[in-house]
């Protein structure tokens, strides 16, 4: 979600970070193949190793061959029953509901706003992480999601100052894993944009021109495609090298709330053609033109990467997460930002599609749900990866339980299959009540333990 503090910033703000401490990097590798307009299949030429620089480094083998440790199975997989998507459990075949929580520590200051600190090896604190996933256990949640840092300063993030990862970093990320797998919770990893440091971000600055720019070279172009592809290539790889549980990954959300900046070229052109990464032209002098444009990039970029990510991690869910659409919603016309939900849901290879629907802006479930493009009968899971409500709409917490409560219930005749909260216990997460506020009243009130149905 943004939120008014903007401790999850729209991509436009994060990419405006990552550029003012990004550094040179080598010149790239060759990247996976990407594919061609829709093309259900992929393969991965030679890929750069996972280099975890500024500690030792782990060496690998320079193309994604099967590791010499055996990857275990994901747990949590999607299938079909009656033509409508649900997940379930691989060992015992039994129906999966994701209920959870987002878990965000906070503390560095980007561009004046919060940052994602969860797994800054100076402030990881792997006892307040093993108390939290402990009482999620004991209360009958068993899905967290969890952020990574793409732009704070160097030794604070996933990147490296060298080209690569950051050792320590991805020590932590397989540290928190362990621990939930310990406590039988299954962890969306948000790999989000392209690290600050590293080098990832070589091919995405070649890829800005006049005619595409802002944050939408990301989705636009094939060197923001190769950027993002490289860094998924290289982090799935570490997890790897490091011997991570895999099969306490629940899923690899690409990155959290994609979307396009509409006050940036393309989508401020009223004429003109236009190639994207995809290898299509497109007229600019036609509104549904740039929908499409829109649409088919989106689609494009996310069924490469869950290509690459399946060669290396063959039974892993991908996924990508949006929050509100821009049109119709009257409160959000003045905004930039622009998500694409109806065309991905329906024509990405996505595993399924995560959205963040919060009450208190003036519309409600089925208002969303039209907007979105989604109905009850949608063929893809869909989970709700976000929700919550604002102090200032509720002067309560138990008030706000209540409504957090009616809401999901509601929301399972809109085709919804699971629900996380924001978030566990983020107090800097002003103005939003969370789980354990008022001394967890929310927490009870949406505890699978005590509401086994969230349906009911």
């Amino acid at each position: 979600m943004k939120h008014q503090i903007l401790i999850l910033v729209g991509l436009a703000t994060l990419l405006s970070a990552c550029t003012s401490s990004a550094i040179s990097g080598p010149t790239s590798t060759s990247l996976p193949t990407l594919l061609p307009p829709r093309s259900p299949t992929i393969e991965l030429t030679a890929t750069p190793a996972p280099t975890l620089t500024s500690e030792p480094t782990i060496n690998s083998s320079p193309t994604p061959t099967p590791s010499p440790v055996p990857i275990a199975e994901h747990r949590i997989g999607v299938r079909y029953v009656d033509g409508l998507g649900e997940f379930y459990d691989r060992l015992d075949n039994a129906k999966f509901v994701p209920r959870g929580m987002n878990y965000a520590r906070v503390d560095h200051i980007v561009n004046g706003n919060h940052w994602h600190s969860t797994f800054d090896p100076a402030l990881y604190d792997p006892d307040e992480i093993d108390r939290a996933l402990h009482q999620m256990e004991a209360d009958g949640y068993n899905v967290v999601r969890v952020f990574f840092d793409c732009c704070s300063a160097a030794g604070q993030q996933v990147g490296s100052t060298l080209h690569g990862l950051s050792h320590s970093y991805m020590e932590k990320v397989v540290d928190f894993l362990k621990h939930a797998k310990q406590h039988h919770i299954y962890v969306i990893l948000i790999t989000d944009g392209t690290p600050a440091y590293g080098g990832y971000n070589d091919a995405l600055w070649r890829a800005y021109t006049p005619q595409i720019s802002g944050n939408n070279p990301r989705y636009l172009t094939r060197g923001g495609l190769e950027a993002k592809l490289e860094f998924e290539v290289d982090f799935i790889r570490a997890l790897i090298e490091l011997q991570a549980p895999m099969d306490a990954i629940f899923a690899y959300d690409l990155t959290n709330e994609v979307h396009f900046d509409t006050f940036e070229p393309p989508f401020t052109l009223s004429a003109g053609l236009v190639t994207t990464g995809n290898g299509k032209t497109y007229d600019m002098a036609e509104p549904d033109e740039q929908v499409r444009m829109a649409s088919d990039n989106l689609i494009y970029w996310i069924d490469n990467l869950r290509q690459a990510i399946l060669q290396l991690d063959p039974t892993a869910l991908v996924e990508a997460s949006f929050f509100s659409p821009l049109a119709p919603i009257p409160s959000r016309l003045d905004d930039s930002y622009v998500s694409v939900t109806g065309a991905v849901i329906a024509g990405s290879q996505a595993d399924f599609i995560e959205l963040h629907p919060y009450p208190g802006k003036g519309y409600d479930l089925m208002e969303y749900a039209e907007y979105y493009g989604i109905e009850a009968n949608t063929s893809k899971p869909v989970l709700m990866g976000e929700f919550g409500v604002w102090t200032s709409d509720f002067d309560s917490a138990v008030s706000a339980a209540q409504f957090l409560q009616n809401w999901q219930i509601q929301s399972c005749q809109y085709g919804f299959d699971g629900w996380l909260l924001w978030t566990w216990d983020t107090e800097e997460s002003e103005g939003l009540w969370n789980a354990l506020s008022q001394n967890g009243e929310i927490e009870k009130a949406l505890a699978p333990i005590n509401y086994p149905d969230p349906c009911k």
